[in-house]
């Protein structure tokens, strides 16, 4: 009996699962990108930029004490217009910036991203709460993108005009901050998740890993 219970748990392991699993993971990604992509186009994008873009640009307004002039919501692009009034020797004027910003520039991964994390839930079994802190990272750094593209481009065309004295650390802060996340984050958001999702799930899958010798066997 002793046995036979060994070679069940052993089995349970074996690399015909892991095979299995992997399979399955495969099929369900080809079932799950197309759904989330259509999802995404048809549903979802336009209202989840809106509503990102807005937050991030009236924070972006808010640092630089800015006026939201116009912000219009498009299916792809997000008009939006900054004013700051300066003092001019003809008295105080309005300063205007014109930024245009394509929601697919921060968004073209989501669906690819979330259609990865459903696929290796077979293999990783995520667990719910670990799920949820992925998306609400992906939501975080979207936000974050939106921040610095006005952030970036608003100091920019400040200290251009000298409406603001420039920096160089502030200058190089917001360059950075902008392109880091513009040319990195965004581009390996997909593996930067899972990354995040394994390294939090990383005890109880190395527990897991480690398969028990059966009883009355010594390991060398």
């Amino acid at each position: 009996m002793r046995k036979n219970t060994a070679k069940k748990k052993l089995a349970a392991g074996s690399p015909p699962d892991r095979k299995k699993r992997i399979l399955t993971a495969f099929l369900i990604f080809l079932v799950a990108y197309p759904l989330c992509l259509v999802a995404w186009i048809t549903l979802l994008k336009p209202t989840y930029g809106g509503i990102l873009g807005e937050t991030g640009t009236y924070l972006a307004a808010a640092t630089f004490q800015t006026r939201l002039e116009t912000f219009k919501k498009g299916k792809e692009v997000l008009d939006i217009v900054h004013a700051k009034p300066v003092l001019t020797p003809e008295g105080v004027a309005d300063t205007v910036i014109q930024l245009k910003l394509n929601i697919s520039n921060f968004s073209f991964n989501l669906p690819l991203t979330l259609a990865i994390m459903i696929a290796l839930t077979p293999i990783f079994r995520w667990r719910p709460m670990h799920f949820c802190e992925a998306i609400g990272l992906i939501i975080l750094v979207h936000l974050l993108f939106v921040y610095f593209f006005n952030a970036a481009h608003i100091y920019g065309y400040l200290t251009n005009l000298r409406v603001i004295e420039p920096s160089a650390v502030k200058t190089a802060f917001w360059e950075f901050s902008w392109t880091f996340i513009d040319n990195l984050v965004i581009r390996f958001e997909p593996f930067l998740v899972i990354v995040y999702l394994w390294l939090r799930e990383r005890k109880r899958l190395l527990q897991h890993s480690v398969t028990p010798a059966p009883r009355g066997v010594k390991r060398r």
